[in-house]
């Protein structure tokens, strides 16, 4: 992997003395020791700055309080903690490191220029601390790891802005392949979004898809239209816009090559490490689990995926035999995933209230049908289950005609026919499948729940995760509560689009827009967890939303926000692989973190938070070069 950039670090770690965060959401100076990749024993130490200067005085000369290093010639002083860790191994095992014992690392880190009075508070206070890695709840891996080799749209300010990028890539990468653009948000544009109009401009004489950072909506050139074909719900030819339907299944249309899925996983987990995610839900299909497959098998999956698989896959995944909690120390099946609206950038999420500036409908109409929350560059397609409408979709791409009474123009996509969603749910609880369930929507939600409910009256154990949840009012949270199912939410969704003058204000109005994503209900329930949806794929920049809900009572602690990423996460799937929590017996997946207070919950912005290091089971998988990792010149002989 990536990981030990900086050359030096060693592989795997034995012990840490530092500061880090216990389970019960406290920071503690402590020693941890290691026996393999688990956690021994966790002996915490006395806090407070004169304890801690004792025990590490009488450490050795090696360990030395923050209040005894001197300014560099920066001007600035390092926070220090100690890592014991197993010497590099040459080629052919033998050791590289002095003894072939245990080496002591001395961790030093520049922290900002402080004044001698400030020096005991200040430096502390930036001072480096060991936590459990975090679980991203909901993600979508391959996507992200496919997505670096395709155009990124995001970050284009305006129309023009992301066409020249498109441009740019199509004169780097010359050919006459299909291309699928990833990431345009108009919501900051001003102005409209890409059109099939805006790609036919560009005159790149090959088949262009550009889809929207929600994956609901895409352009199509008129190249890509001819290939594709006109007969799809929710096409527009003429305009070459489509919403759900081609734009969810163009990734399965255009699929990437088997070496290319590789270097997905490849490229995706280096990212996750980066960010100090150690472990992952990846809402996923048949495509991915083989690319996860085959990198477990080849020793190169670090990461730890629990899977859920697209429910157009139910009959693949039935006939292969697979069953829920079987696989590896690295990747495991976790259960069947299911779409029950689209997207509120899209108009596509199922609302019980008109969209802002819509007639109410004439009729309700019925229920049905279903398509993914497709993220920038990820691959919510599966393969057609012969051609039977697991999932609304037909394998021509025709949304079965029953079901198309529920596009509503005016509430939103309902995806699913009840009855069939009753069926369906029926079945995989009775044979003890977990079950995910994208709905945004209020209306998508009261349809889960509706479901549920009907379910537990037959006496059925319900394992069950409402993805998303964005629209959750005090009734449809009540009775999910009643049923006791967890609900994965997404605060980088908070911190992209829930801010004055947003997306969610500019579709629905700044009184509903600032009632969504209702953090502190839905964690009061004891069910919350927390992952990224690859919007962005960055744990610190989503808790930052969970802190700056624009409703203060919905709002969460530091300590709540990363128990949800964290701990919460970690046990929402059948066989875990632990509680992602630093205590005897559990996995050494840990991250090292600077820019944490003294005090825990006086995190006010996420922002100041970097992951520096990461491990998992010990192994380092991640080392930021910044950080001077300088090895003892003894062999660790003790704590």
């Amino acid at each position: 992997m990536s990981g030990a950039s900086s050359g030096h670090f060693p592989t795997q770690l034995t012990g840490f003395r530092g500061r880090f965060l216990t389970p019960s959401g406290e920071i503690r100076h402590g020693l941890i020791e290691l026996a393999g990749s688990r956690i021994r024993c966790v002996q915490e130490q006395l806090d407070g700055l004169q304890a801690r200067h004792a025990q590490e005085q009488s450490a050795g000369p090696q360990v030395r309080d923050v209040q005894e290093q001197s300014a560099g010639p920066t001007g600035q002083d390092s926070a220090r903690c100690v890592l014991t860790s197993a010497p590099d191994l040459g080629p052919s095992g033998s050791a590289t490191g002095s003894g072939g014992g245990a080496i002591r690392f001395e961790v030093k880190l520049q922290v900002g220029s402080v004044s001698a009075e400030e020096r005991t508070t200040s430096a502390i206070d930036a001072e480096l601390v060991l936590m459990p890695g975090f679980v991203d709840a909901h993600t979508h891996l391959i996507g992200f790891g496919l997505a670096a080799g395709r155009p990124n749209l995001h970050g284009a300010v305006s129309r023009d802005e992301a066409l020249e990028k498109l441009s740019k890539w199509l004169q780097a990468y010359p050919g006459t392949d299909p291309v699928i653009a990833e990431g345009w948000d108009e919501s900051n544009w001003g102005e409209d979004g890409l059109t099939g109009a805006d790609l036919d401009r560009l005159a790149a004489g090959r088949p262009i898809a550009a889809r929207r950072v929600c994956g609901h909506i895409s352009a199509f050139n008129r190249e890509a239209i001819e290939v594709l074909g006109r007969d799809w719900e929710g096409l527009d030819p003429a305009a070459g816009v489509a919403r759900e339907g081609v734009s969810l299944e163009i990734g399965r249309l255009w699929a990437p090559s088997p070496p290319q899925r590789a270097e997905a996983v490849r490229v995706a987990q280096e990212e996750a490490f980066r960010l100090g995610i150690t472990s992952a839900h990846e809402m996923g299909d048949a495509i991915c689990f083989r690319a996860f497959g085959e990198a477990d098998r080849a020793g190169l999956l670090d990461l730890r995926i629990h899977h859920y698989f697209h429910s157009q896959c139910d009959d693949a995944v039935q006939g292969a035999g697979l069953t829920p909690g079987a696989g590896s120390e690295h990747l495991r099946v976790a259960g069947m995933k299911y779409f029950l609206d689209g997207s509120i950038g899209a108009r596509t999420a199922a609302v019980r209230t008109p969209y802002p500036g819509a007639e109410p409908d004439a009729e309700p109409g019925a229920e049905p049908g279903a398509e993914p929350d497709a993220e920038p560059g990820a691959e919510p397609d599966a393969e057609p289950d012969s051609g039977r409408h697991i999932a609304g979709w037909t394998s021509s791409g025709s949304l079965d005609g029953a079901r198309s009474e529920a596009r509503s123009e005016t509430r939103g996509w309902l995806l699913w026919n009840t009855e069939e969603l009753l069926d369906a749910w029926r079945r995989h609880f009775s044979l003890g499948w977990p079950v995910a369930a994208h709905a945004i929507g209020d209306r998508a939600a009261e349809q889960a729940i509706g479901v549920l409910e009907t379910l537990a009256a037959e006496g059925l154990s319900l394992d069950f995760r409402l993805e998303h949840g964005e629209m959750l009012p005090a009734d449809l949270l009540a009775r999910a509560q009643a049923l006791g199912i967890g609900i994965s939410m997404q605060p980088n969704f908070t911190a992209n689009w829930q801010g004055e003058g947003g997306l969610y204000e500019q579709v629905l109005g700044r009184e509903w827009a600032d009632s969504l994503n209702p953090y502190r209900s839905v964690f009061r329930t004891g069910r919350l967890i927390f992952g990224s949806d690859t919007m962005p794929m960055d744990p610190i920049y989503g808790m930052g939303g969970a802190l700056r809900h624009p409703d203060p009572e919905q709002r969460l602690t530091a300590a709540e926000a990363h128990a949800a990423y964290t701990r919460a996460g970690a046990m929402a799937v059948p066989s875990p692989f632990g509680r992602s929590s630093i205590e005897e017996g559990e996995f050494a997946d840990w991250i090292l973190v600077s820019g944490v207070p003294r005090e825990w919950n006086r995190i006010e912005d996420w922002a100041s938070l970097q992951v520096r290091a990461t491990w998992i089971g010990g192994k380092c998988v991640y080392w930021d070069p910044a950080l001077r990792a300088e090895p003892g010149h003894e062999a660790e002989g003790g704590s």
